[in-house]
Order: structure tokens, then C-alpha cells, then sequence
């Protein structure tokens, strides 16, 4: 099975850009397309393709940096 690495974006892409994010808990970073506006849910500014968040070793929400 193909892993994308993803992201959606409270920014509307336009067009789609790469971003880095960084889980701040272990360090690790993954360079994501930002292909999509979102996420719609409160206290959140981005949320990642299972594939980009395996990549970073977050198992659901985690701090992160996002480097544009």
C-alpha cells in the first residue's frame, strides 16, 4: 500500500506547497505537500496524512512545528 505524505492546511493552498513539520516531542520531521484547506477542528493547524504522522512518530496528536 502506497503512504502519501500529505497535509491539510488552515491556509488555502494555491498552488499546493511543501511544508516541514516537526514533531517537538522526538525531533523527527517530514516535508509534506499541503494539498488541501482544513482542518476544521478547533485548536488544530494542521493535520497530517497517516503516512506523513508514521513518518514522525505521532500515533494521533503530538506538538509540532510547521516550517513553510
Amino acid at each position: 500500500m502506497i503512504r502519501t505524505v500529505l497535509a491539510a492546511a488552515l491556509a488555502a493552498p494555491s498552488p499546493a506547497r511543501t511544508s516541514r513539520v516537526t514533531n517537538l516531542r522526538n525531533s523527527r520531521s517530514v516535508t509534506v505537500c499541503v494539498n488541501a484547506r482544513g482542518p476544521f477542528v478547533r485548536g488544530r493547524c494542521i493535520d497530517l496524512s497517516y503516512g506523513a504522522a508514521r513518518a514522525i512518530g505521532m500515533g494521533g496528536r503530538a506538538p509540532v512545528r510547521v516550517d513553510r
